[in-house]
């Protein structure tokens, strides 16, 4: 079948999934057209048609396709259009959010053929992931839309498509019911540039006054605004860290394992396999070493908080390289 449009749908607070997407459509030599939701979901999009294609990608949330969005990727239309599905993550797991987003689209009139999660830079900071998408991730996700435009090629029409099979579950996971009381912080310094509010998905930063934050309960903490703001005034507090220790894990870098999923039928790229071949250990020493750091499993405070920050800080130091590292990893990022 003959593609003759690319349209790229995305909602990307910190660029780092519109980047993805970007690649990915560099394969196809047709017209690449972008409906950027990420501050506006009441733009026009029409009815896409069954000769063209549709990459649609999200950050993922908690596991999920970002809230905010459900409803815009819910109310796309379609005649039979080819689709792919990408869910882009920092660093923990994508979960069923790649899943949730093809389903949404297949009820949409989409023909889902094609589905990826693939690696970024944390959201809450530069610590995880640093610098993802890097060079040979994007590298990747452009081998990715060489396959996905061969398979459509290959194809005589939208219905000889074999669907993907996406990992995830059903129902998917369950989403956070926590009130947000989280919101950032500028500093006396700011220079009112306008960037921050500019850029807010829910437009809750005061125009007039960048510090102050018109509704918290509204902020999707997606980070948007602290990554944006040229003199990194904006910050979170760092009680939002201390609230969801709970939910951290500490882990070996040298250990975990990285996976990234990135494919035509889901195929895993693990991209730290030779991390845990190189250690010479035994399930059981893996086991041992892992509780150094996740014993402190559960909500800790006070001195318990500072010893594990001393224990990662001590085992930093001896590392021989980045990759033997601990990492800390939110468990809803």
């Amino acid at each position: 079948m003959e593609i003759t449009r690319v349209n790229l749908v995305y909602f990307s607070p910190t660029q780092t999934t519109r980047k993805t997407l970007r690649a990915m459509a560099s394969a196809f030599s047709v017209e690449v057209k972008e409906y950027d939701v990420t501050t506006n979901r009441e733009i026009e999009i029409p009815v896409f048609g069954a000769d063209e294609l549709v990459i649609a990608g999200v950050p993922v949330y908690g596991g999920r396709i970002p809230l905010l969005v459900e409803p815009f990727f819910q109310g796309l239309k379609a005649n039979g259009t080819p689709a792919a599905v990408v869910g882009v993550y920092g660093n923990r797991h994508y979960d069923d959010a790649v899943l949730e987003l093809a389903d949404y689209l297949r009820e949409d009139g989409f023909v889902v053929c094609a589905g990826a999660a693939c690696l970024a830079e944390h959201s809450f900071g530069h610590e995880i992931a640093t610098g993802r998408p890097d060079a040979e991730d994007l590298a990747k996700a452009k081998e990715f839309g060489e396959a996905l435009r061969k398979k459509l090629e290959a194809a005589e029409d939208a219905g000889k498509l074999t669907a993907p099979e996406i990992p995830g579950n059903r129902p998917y996971k369950a989403r956070g019911t926590a009130p947000n009381t989280a919101a950032p912080k500028t500093t006396d310094a700011c220079i009112k540039c306008g960037i921050c509010v500019k850029n807010c998905p829910v437009g809750i930063i005061d125009p007039a006054d960048p510090s102050h934050i018109i509704d918290v309960s509204k902020c999707q903490r997606c980070f948007s605004c602290v990554k944006k703001c040229p003199k990194q005034f904006l910050k979170f507090k760092e009680e939002l860290f201390m609230e969801n220790a709970s939910k951290a894990l500490i882990i070996a870098g040298a250990i975990l394992l990285s996976i990234a999923i990135i494919g035509i039928g889901m195929y895993v790229y693990n991209n730290a396999a030779t991390a845990m071949e190189g250690t010479d250990m035994t399930d059981q020493q893996v086991d041992t070493y892992n509780q150094t750091f996740t014993n402190y499993g559960g909500t800790q405070r006070g001195a318990n908080v500072k010893t594990l920050c001393d224990r990662v800080a001590s085992h930093n130091r001896t590392a021989a390289d980045d990759s033997e590292k601990v990492q800390m990893v939110n468990a809803d990022s």
